[in-house]
């Protein structure tokens, strides 16, 4: 409500108690036409100020939901007052609440490694020779570090030092030099400030009964200048490591041009291609119990040293991982400070670093089984044409693996691992049984990987429907708020609710058959039709052969928005990804996907001077959807011009112009 509005909300009731007073028509007239008026302002006024706020938190789901909550007037179910039973006995005290909590968050880690058995062998038996090169500690400056705060998210939260990170945005200019020269005084000693190794506890309830500790997680709030010092020292490990390319090729957590969407490629890949060879593939999924918080320093740090991280960087991270507190916070109370005695900082740049390290030789417990890794989510691959040979290799193999596990001193949660076998769940279900240290894994038939539900005939039927009831619960929500919301406000919802869920690794589940597609893509029409406050729709016509108008079915909603249909994101991802991968932008380990049909026969033909991609067989359904085979035929039908972008970003607005103008499906 502008100052200008509330004046006009006083003019009205002035002119409804003039009406009142002096019930005649004229006055009658005057306050009805100014309500009316004035109603529709505030309409207005609301849906502007709605569409800002939806505009500035754009792709952030978290405040797009308080936006739309606040929109239908829904209280926030987030629970105000925390009671705990501690013995049997209520606790409602904050002070008591908090000390038991922090008490509780630190020792999760040490009690999980105290459980953990010994293992016969020592993590150095797993690790590769000992690099000869050590690692050099360059100085920073003030342009690195105004560089690292402007790439910093503009966040409000903060930790017990109270500044947050915009604050610091505000002031970059003034401190940008002492920083820097701060940091280098690091580098110089080996020390990381103790004031900056302080951790702010929240515990956020997770489900079930919530007067038990058990069922509360802790989220942590660092020092802002922390992140800087961080990214500063995670900078120069990444280059050091890249350089002596130390990483597994296929550990995609936490590195650049790695993403969860990488992984599952990787993995549909071997599926697939064992699938297609007539063998029987199988994955077993690991479930490591609170990987970063039972990580053990001593480990870390010969690990470290091993690689190459020595003298003045090898004491700073020791410096950094040691002596850290952290304390709980709830309603204005703090607990007492207690040390952290293993396990990475949550919510740290450079914990997930120093956790990849760490887990990086785990590959090298078994070289007959395929590792994909993102941070601490495992995934085995086997295939062979005889479950008798698949039983034999599984069994001795997954022993290595496990004392990998236990001589690293990490906890294998056996509950939550579980393996699935690529073929009818029906003829393969019970056929095989694999234990790990006598304990037998479940086998099951679906299971949610990266956040994908994979099932065991690898159709992504399963992830569809959750996909599609999802968009239908996202229609309802933007129903209940459109009339308070503008037409751009309700296109911001649309990419946030809907879009949002049909991009995530669309390139593999919506390589598809349309028809399993149909309903995503019919829902996709609702909403669009809703968001733009149309009932019926009148659709576009393209002049067609002879001067008769041809309709071009179910298109003309996404033309006229300028969005791109289920079918067309699919194929904007398959081309995006194949253009990284030509223009070396993608792991290493995809460099062998595609080949250039000048490359595979010498005959002049008009698709090799196009530098077209040889595109591969396929006799199964799901190797015809594999990336491998699906990709080149993608890539060959795109314009030469648009293949040829100068950059990634050049090339995705390029080719969604193309495939909203051309109405392909």
């Amino acid at each position: 409500m502008t100052h200008a509005l509330i004046k006009s909300c006083r003019k009205k009731s002035k002119l409804k108690k003039m009406y009142k007073k002096f019930p005649n028509a004229i006055n009658r007239i005057k306050y009805k036409n100014y309500k009316k008026t004035l109603r529709s302002c505030i309409i207005t006024a609301e849906k502007n100020y709605h569409q800002q706020q939806l505009k500035e938190m754009t792709h952030d789901m978290r405040k797009t939901w308080k936006v739309i909550n606040n929109i239908i007037n829904k209280n926030n179910c987030q629970m105000s007052n925390i009671i705990l039973k501690l013995d049997n006995v209520i606790v409602d005290d904050p002070k008591i609440i908090v000390e038991k909590f922090n008490s509780f968050f630190v020792d999760i880690g040490p009690k999980l490694a105290s459980n953990i058995q010994g293992s016969k062998k020592l993590f150095t038996d797993f690790l590769p020779p000992s690099s000869q090169n050590s690692m050099a500690l360059h100085l920073t400056d003030k342009y690195e570090v105004l560089n690292i705060i402007n790439g910093l998210k503009n966040k409000t939260s903060f930790g017990l030092d109270e500044i947050p990170i915009n604050i610091i945005k505000f002031a970059k200019d003034f401190i940008a030099q002492p920083l820097s020269d701060l940091i280098n005084c690091s580098f110089n000693t080996g020390i990381f400030p103790n004031n900056l190794k302080q951790a702010k506890v929240i515990p956020v309830f997770k489900s079930g009964d919530c007067s038990q500790l058990t069922n509360y997680r802790p989220i942590s709030l660092l020092n802002s200048f922390s992140k800087i010092y961080e990214k500063v020292i995670a900078e120069r490990l990444l280059k050091f490591l890249d350089k002596d390319n130390f990483f597994y090729p296929e550990q995609f957590g936490f590195r650049k041009n790695h993403s969860t969407q990488a992984a599952l490629i990787n993995f549909h890949e071997f599926i697939s291609n064992s699938v297609e060879k007539n063998e029987i593939p199988i994955a077993i999924f690991l479930d490591m119990s609170k990987a970063f918080d039972t990580l053990d320093h001593n480990i870390l740090f010969k690990k470290l040293e091993h690689v190459g991280i020595r003298g003045n960087m090898l004491e700073l991270i020791k410096s950094y991982l040691t002596q850290r507190t952290q304390c709980v916070h709830y309603k204005f109370t703090l607990s007492s400070q207690q040390f952290i005695k293993c396990g990475v900082p949550q919510g740290s740049i450079l914990g997930p670093l120093l956790f990849l390290i760490y887990i990086n030789d785990i590959h090298r417990s078994s070289f007959l089984l395929k590792f994909i890794l993102f941070a601490d989510d495992t995934t085995l691959l086997f295939s062979s044409k005889s479950l008798q040979h698949i039983n034999q290799i599984i069994s001795n193999e997954l022993q290595t693996v496990s004392e990998w596990i236990r001589a690293n001193k990490l906890s294998l949660n056996v509950s939550k691992t579980n393996f699935m076998i690529f073929k009818k769940f029906s003829i393969a279900k019970n056929s095989l049984q694999i234990s790990i240290d006598k304990n037998v894994i479940t086998q099951t038939a679906s299971t949610k990987f990266l956040g994908l539900e994979i099932n065991s005939e690898l159709n992504w039927t399963n992830h569809i429907s959750l996909i599609t009831k999802k968009i239908a619960r996202a229609i309802g929500v933007i129903r209940r708020v459109r009339y308070k919301l503008t037409k751009a406000a309700s296109m911001l919802l649309y990419d946030t609710l809907i879009v949002s869920h049909i991009n995530y690794c669309n390139i593999l589940w919506a390589s598809n058959y349309k028809t399993t597609l149909s309903k995503i893509y019919s829902l996709q029409k609702r909403a669009l039709k809703l968001c733009q406050g149309i009932k019926s729709y009148i659709p576009y016509f393209k002049q067609g052969p002879n001067n008769h108008n041809t309709l071009q079915k179910g298109q003309s909603i996404f033309h006229s928005n300028s969005k791109l249909s289920v079918y067309e994101i699919n194929k904007c991802q398959i081309a995006s990804f194949t253009y990284k991968t030509l223009n070396n932008l993608s792991p290493l380990c995809f460099k062998a996907f595609f080949t250039q049909i000048s490359n595979v026969h010498s005959h002049n033909t008009r698709a090799e001077s196009r530098n077209d991609l040889f595109t591969k067989p396929a006799k199964t359904n799901s190797r015809k959807f594999a990336i491998s085979v699906r990709a080149p035929v993608i890539w060959n039908d795109i314009p030469i011009t648009i293949r040829n972008s100068s950059s990634v970003s050049q090339f995705s607005i390029n080719l969604k112009k193309f495939y909203v103008n051309s109405f392909v499906n």
